[in-house]
């Protein structure tokens, strides 16, 4: 279902996009890395940041939705991170 909801196309998707109508089966979509970092600044307080990398493959990778734009996804993030103590 997730496969279907994310990267297939619907016959009524089909018609008001353009795209050809197309059913992902289940199965993996992606194999990444992602790199994480993080330094605390105060003792409750820090900041943390991502980045990552990921291939679309199998059906997602097929999907004509994915050919609008790139099997290759990248991404980053950067927090303020505070630590909570809650003292039971």
């Amino acid at each position: 279902r997730y496969m279907d909801d994310y990267f297939g196309v619907s016959g009524s998707e089909a018609k008001s996009s353009g795209l050809d109508e197309y059913n992902a089966s289940a199965g993996f979509y992606g194999l990444g890395v992602e790199l994480n970092a993080r330094y605390e600044f105060a003792p409750e307080w820090g900041v943390e940041g991502k980045v990552g990398y990921e291939r679309l493959i199998g059906d997602a990778a097929d999907s004509p939705i994915t050919d609008m734009g790139s099997a290759n996804q990248f991404g980053f993030k950067v927090m303020i991170t505070r630590s909570l103590s809650l003292g039971f």
